[in-house]
C-alpha cells in the first residue's frame, strides 16, 4: 500500500478521510466566509464545549499532534489505480484549477492595481497640495523669520541708541558741571592775577618798547624759550662729551685687553715656536736615520734580488730547463726556488732511507759473516 502525509484528518470507523484543502481565492470559499461575516447573532449555533478534565483534553491533544505524523493508510478501494488516463485525468483537473487560480490572480491583481493607481493619484494629488502648502508656509514662515529679524534688529539698536543718548546725556551734564567749576576757578585766578594785569599796564604805560601787555609776555616766552634751548644745547654738548670720554675709556680697555691677549699669544706662539723647532731638529735626525737605514735595506733588497736570480739560473742550469721568469720577477724566481727546495728535500729524504737501508743491509751481511766465521773456528780441530 503506498503511504503518503496529508494534513490533519478524522478518522471515522477505522478510516481516514483527508481534510478539504481548497484555494484560499475560490469563489465559493469567498462565498461561504461572507456569508458567515454576514450571519447574525440569532444565526450562530452556540458553542458546547465537552466537560473534560484539562489534563484529558490536552493529552488528547498532544495525541492528535502525534497522530498527524504517523503514516496514514488509506483502504484498498479507495486507492488509485495507476494509469496514464487517471494521471491525464489529474494533470487535466490540476491544470484547470491552475488556470482557474491564475484568472483569479490577475483579476485580483487588475483589482488591486486599479486600486493602487487610484490610491497613487490620490497621493499625488495630496503631494502636490502638501508641497504647494509646504512652500507657501516655508514662505510664510521665512517671510516672518526676516520680519522678527529685523524687528530684533531695530529693537536691539532702539535700544543702543537710547543708552549711547543717555550716556550722551550723563556726559553732556559732567561738562557742564566740569566747565561750570573750570569757569569758578578761572574767575578767581583772575581776580588774583587781577593785580599782575595791572602792574604789567604800568609797565606798559612806562616803557616805550612794548606797546601793549601781550608784547611783554611774547618778550617774555621768546626769553624762556632762548633759556631752554641753551640749556638743552648745554646738556647735550656736556652729554656728548661724557659719552666721548665714555668711549674712549672703553676703547682704551679694550685695546689694553686686545694688547694683553696679543702679548699672551706672542708668549705662546715663541714657546711654539721653541718646541717646533726643537721637534724639527729631533725629526731631522729621525730622518737621516731612516735615510740610512732605507739606503742599508735597499742595499741588502739589491743583494738579495742579485742572489736570489743567480740562484734561479744556477738551478735553472742544474736542471737543464731553460729560465722563464725574467730578472724583475722576484716572486716567480721565489716559487721556483721554493719548490726546487722542496723536491731537493723529498730527494734528500728519499736518499737518507735508502742509505740508512743500505747500511743496514751492510751490517747485517758484515754480522752473517762474522757468525760464519765463528762457526768455522769452533768446527776447526784445536790441535791444528
Amino acid at each position: 500500500m503506498p503511504k503518503s502525509k496529508s494534513a490533519p484528518s478524522d478518522n471515522v470507523s477505522g478510516y481516514t478521510v483527508a481534510p478539504y484543502v481548497g484555494n484560499k481565492d475560490d469563489p465559493l470559499i469567498h462565498k461561504l466566509t461572507r456569508g458567515s461575516n454576514n450571519m447574525g447573532a440569532e444565526d450562530i449555533v452556540p458553542l458546547t464545549f465537552p466537560k473534560i478534565k484539562p489534563e484529558d483534553g490536552v493529552g488528547m491533544y498532544m495525541l492528535s499532534k502525534l497522530n498527524e505524523n504517523e503514516p496514514k493508510l488509506y483502504p484498498q478501494w479507495d486507492v488509485a489505480r495507476e494509469s496514464l488516463t487517471l494521471d491525464l485525468i489529474t494533470a487535466k483537473r490540476l491544470e484547470r484549477q491552475a488556470v482557474k487560480r491564475l484568472s483569479d490572480k490577475r483579476e485580483l491583481s487588475i483589482k488591486k492595481r486599479e486600486s493602487f493607481n487610484e490610491q497613487y493619484k490620490d497621493l499625488e494629488q495630496k503631494e502636490a497640495v502638501f508641497q504647494t502648502s509646504f512652500r507657501k508656509f516655508n514662505k510664510f514662515v521665512r517671510e516672518n523669520q526676516e520680519k522678527r529679524e529685523r524687528a530684533e534688529k531695530k529693537i536691539v539698536e532702539e535700544k543702543i541708541l537710547q543708552e549711547k543718548r543717555n550716556a550722551d546725556v550723563i556726559s553732556v551734564k559732567e561738562n557742564i558741571v566740569y566747565l561750570t567749576d573750570i569757569k569758578a576757578q578761572m574767575d578767581q585766578k583772575i581776580k588774583e592775577y587781577r593785580m599782575f594785569d595791572d602792574y604789567l599796564q604800568g609797565v606798559v604805560r612806562l616803557s616805550s618798547s612794548f606797546k601793549n601787555i601781550n608784547d611783554i609776555i611774547v618778550r617774555y616766552e621768546a626769553l624762556t624759550e632762548a633759556k631752554s634751548f641753551l640749556g638743552e644745547r648745554q646738556n647735550s654738548q656736556l652729554a656728548s662729551l661724557e659719552n666721548a670720554r665714555a668711549d674712549m675709556l672703553k676703547l682704551l680697555e679694550d685695546k689694553n685687553l686686545v694688547l694683553i691677549g696679543l702679548n699672551n699669544q706672542l708668549l705662546e706662539l715663541q714657546g711654539r715656536y721653541e718646541s717646533a723647532k726643537c721637534n724639527s731638529l729631533l725629526w731631522e735626525t729621525l730622518v737621516s736615520k731612516i735615510q740610512d737605514v732605507s739606503i742599508r735595506k735597499i742595499e741588502d733588497l739589491k743583494s738579495v734580488r742579485t742572489t736570489c736570480w743567480v740562484m734561479y739560473r744556477n738551478m735553472c742550469s742544474r736542471k737543464a730547463i731553460e729560465p722563464k721568469c725574467g730578472k724583475s720577477d722576484i716572486e716567480g724566481q721565489l716559487l721556483f726556488i721554493k719548490k726546487t727546495l722542496a723536491e731537493l728535500a723529498t730527494v734528500y729524504n728519499i736518499a737518507k732511507k735508502v742509505h740508512a737501508n743500505e747500511i743496514n743491509s751492510v751490517r747485517g751481511e758484515i754480522g752473517s759473516r762474522e757468525i760464519a766465521s765463528n762457526r768455522d773456528a769452533q768446527n776447526r780441530p784445536t790441535g791444528i
